[in-house]
């Protein structure tokens, strides 16, 4: 859990960062999306974009789109939402 201090200053800290991540096709890609960026997805919450940062800080990038429903708050229903919104590269330029 993240306190509400915390949760503006990742919020209005990353508001004004130029959104680089949104290159590929229009889409996002999960494995360096910030938190601002993954909290703007449909069907996204504060509380579900901290749990994918905190998860992928900790376990290193995801793999594929489906590794999504390893993370704490995220399910099948919240993957399928943002699925035709992201990407997931390994390898980013």
């Amino acid at each position: 859990d993240i306190s509400i201090t915390e949760w503006r200053t990742l919020r209005f800290s990353e508001s004004n960062e130029q959104e680089s991540n949104n290159n590929d096709g229009g889409k996002l890609n999960i494995n360096t999306a910030t938190y601002y960026e993954i909290e703007k997805l449909p069907g996204m919450t504060p509380k579900r974009a901290q749990s994918i940062i905190e998860y992928r800080d900790k376990y290193g990038a995801f793999k594929s789109i489906n590794d999504l429903d390893q993370v704490y708050g995220v399910g099948e229903k919240t993957i399928e939402k943002i699925r035709a919104h992201i990407i997931v590269n390994l390898n980013p330029a």
